[in-house]
């Protein structure tokens, strides 16, 4: 199967479909074409099912990426 085929809306439609609760956040950020120092950003969320459940999900998701980022980065001049 060729997923670039599928529409995201299918696509995180079908993913959501297969958990009880569940949270899809995607994010794209493209330069402007006339102004190269500007972005514009695209961000889709969706969710399924509880939404303290759902929310519990993402506090979830945001401390396993921080404590990724701690394993990996150094610490700056001063930091404590």
């Amino acid at each position: 199967m060729n997923i670039e085929l599928v529409e995201t809306s299918v696509l995180v439609s079908e993913l959501l479909s297969r958990f009880q609760h569940a949270v899809f956040i995607g994010g794209k950020v493209r330069p402007l074409p006339d102004e190269p120092d500007k972005c514009d950003i695209f961000e889709l969320i969706e969710f399924k099912g509880e939404h303290r459940t759902c929310q519990g999900l993402t506090q979830a998701a945001c401390a396993h990426i921080e404590r990724r980022r701690e394993s990996v980065q150094q610490p700056d001049e001063g930091d404590w």
